[in-house]
């Protein structure tokens, strides 16, 4: 798979085209529900770019994309609570000191 393919599918993402049709409550949807409806003309430019995300191949990371989805909102938690761990070990030390 070709670099610019790559972008493509990545930025077609990103706004919301998936292999599925367009994501719920994703730019692409609004976009659809806005200007086009239920009756998206063949051969416009919302129907190419939906073409393209249901048929090229899909980059490795947008398949492992629900780990993201679940980890980085856990991310800052979890730091959160490491610093804290942290910052009592050494408020431990320091009162050995």
């Amino acid at each position: 798979m070709g670099v610019l393919t790559y972008i493509a599918v990545t930025v077609l993402g990103i706004i919301g085209f998936a292999v599925a049709g367009p994501v719920g409550g994703s730019l692409a949807a609004y976009i659809q529900s806005a200007y086009y409806g239920g009756a998206v003309a063949a051969g416009s430019w919302f129907a190419i770019a939906q073409s393209i995300a249901m048929t090229a191949p899909t980059p490795w990371y947008i398949h492992y994309s629900f780990i993201l989805q679940i980890v980085f909102p856990l991310l800052p938690i979890t730091l959160f609570y490491w610093f804290l761990i942290r910052l009592s070990e050494l408020n431990k030390i320091l009162t050995l000191i």
